[in-house]
């Protein structure tokens, strides 16, 4: 038995399927039904009667293999939903009953069911550590380029007290003399000495600048904040063009010498997620095309929605994945760039972030001419928790 999302990506297989395909493909999740043609899975997700995920099991006749295939759609409690797909010989095919076999693969999924519930909290334990680890891992390769940003705003706004401090000592100067001033002339003669009309105008910018500035550092704060504590699970409801925005306030210093920043926010459903954890799928991402970047190039945000999920996507212009690591990029502790630089986690655990929350993460990509990452997220509300 083999178990598909609606992507039509595997997701589980139980022991004989791996037995069963062994000799002809190395089955690991992630693959589609195209990359498992030899097994002829794409014929049977391609049947014409297959039009839709709704309806009752469908048996296909397998044209390269003996035997045939029982496709058959199951939707979880969380309304998760997935093919399961089983193989049948011809003599099951022969002496078994569809709803027999029906009742096998429920009994399946129900022991699979069990199991999982056995070591659920200590994986999910787990994972919240490797997910704040792999925070932190990340906060530490931006902490120079997040000082800068900090320092850079608090060096002009120590600058323009150093000047508001002068233009007080002025102005008190210049009320001191009023006081003991004997006619208009003498007043107008000193409004000239300290050239009142440019100090005047100049003490606005200072505060303008200050405040700015001020603000600016507010915001990066709260972004590392908000990155950068605990994940309690909570799930709300987020919408993902603010995501993008405090994300790249974050990581600003990162892709701004080399990396021209293009945003297009459609009017999207907010969609019900941990948000914390998107931030993280975000950052990754846009971390990940800035650095593909050797020298100048331009980085693509955008979010959207079809029917059935909200989208968003990062695109870069840069060197893109060479065609023999792309099988990997998934994978943990799997990274092409120099020891210090990266932990190998980052589009690893965005992947499986994605995945917990119903969702997809895809890419394609050319070497030489840039990558496309699309992240998916069921439309949910917050009500029924339902999609």
């Amino acid at each position: 038995m083999f178990v598909f999302d609606l992507h039509r990506t595997l997701r589980y297989w139980n022991e004989p399927a791996q037995g069963w395909s062994g000799d002809r493909a190395s089955l690991q999740a992630g693959l589609t039904v195209d990359d498992l043609a030899s097994l002829g899975f794409a014929e049977l997700f391609n049947h014409p009667e297959l039009t839709t995920f709704e309806g009752d099991a469908l048996r296909v006749p397998l044209k390269n293999h003996p035997g045939s295939g029982l496709l058959m759609p199951i939707e979880t409690r969380s309304q998760c939903k997935y093919w399961v797909l089983t193989l049948l010989s011809d003599v099951d095919s022969e002496t078994e009953q569809d709803s027999e076999v029906i009742a096998d693969v429920f009994s399946w999924l129900m022991a699979q069911g069990d199991a999982v519930a056995g070591v659920q909290n200590t994986l999910s334990t787990r994972n919240q550590q490797l997910i704040q680890s792999e925070k932190m891992a990340a906060i530490g390769q931006l902490a120079a380029g997040v000082a800068h940003e900090i320092n850079n705003p608090i060096g002009y706004i120590n600058s323009n007290l150093n000047a508001l401090s002068h233009y007080v000592n002025q102005l008190t100067g210049l009320a001191n003399m009023i006081e003991t001033a004997k006619s208009l002339d003498e007043v107008k003669a000193q409004l000239n000495v300290i050239d009142y009309g440019f100090l005047r105008d100049d003490i606005q910018d200072c505060i303008r600048e200050s405040t700015e500035g001020a603000t600016r550092v507010r915001d990066i704060i709260a972004a590392l904040k908000d990155f950068s504590h605990a994940d309690d699970g909570r799930m709300e409801e987020c919408d993902l063009k603010e995501v993008f925005q405090s994300t790249l306030k974050l990581v600003y210093n990162e892709v701004k010498y080399r990396c021209d920043v293009k945003e297009s926010y459609q009017s999207v459903s907010r969609v019900y997620c941990n948000a914390n954890q998107i931030k993280q799928v975000a950052m990754n991402l846009i971390v990940n095309a800035a650095q593909a970047i050797e020298q100048q190039g331009t980085i693509r945000i955008a979010t959207g929605e079809d029917d059935a999920s909200v989208w968003f996507a990062v695109e870069d212009n840069g060197s893109g994945i060479p065609f023999e690591v792309q099988k990997h990029i998934f994978e943990p502790f799997y990274t092409t760039k120099p020891i210090g630089q990266g932990t190998g986690l980052g589009l690893s655990l965005s992947y499986n972030i994605l995945h917990r929350h119903g969702g997809t993460l895809t890419f394609e990509s050319k070497p030489g001419q840039g990558t496309i990452f699309t992240g998916r997220i069921p439309k949910f509300t917050q009500d029924t928790g339902s999609a």
